[in-house]
């Protein structure tokens, strides 16, 4: 599944947003509640980093959702680095190869 992590309606600011990410979760929500196997999702920023001290807050809802219907990765992009966390068996992968643009 593609998210739209940028918040389109911030014309000069390209980051998410909380209300922005809510608006998605319903959406989410009923294409992860599924019995597929090989659960992807992929968005431009992510939700963990190394330079953070936690979750960035502004994702938490798709996080929250993904540990509920248990996906099996999330890719992102946005940092100019390659990076991967393990967080309670989900793999979450940032690259900078992986630039996502909705």
């Amino acid at each position: 599944m593609v998210l739209n992590s940028p918040d389109p309606n911030n014309a000069n600011d390209e980051n998410p947003s909380l209300a922005h990410t809510e608006s998605q979760v319903p959406w989410l929500k009923e294409q992860l509640n599924s019995d597929k196997l090989g659960t992807f999702t992929i968005h431009h920023h992510p939700i963990y980093n190394y330079d953070w001290s936690g979750i960035d807050a502004k994702l938490g809802p798709w996080e929250t959702l993904y540990h509920t219907f248990n996906i099996s990765a999330n890719f992102a992009g946005h940092i100019h680095s390659y990076q991967r966390f393990s967080v309670e068996g989900i793999p979450y992968l940032s690259s900078a190869t992986e630039e996502v643009y909705l």
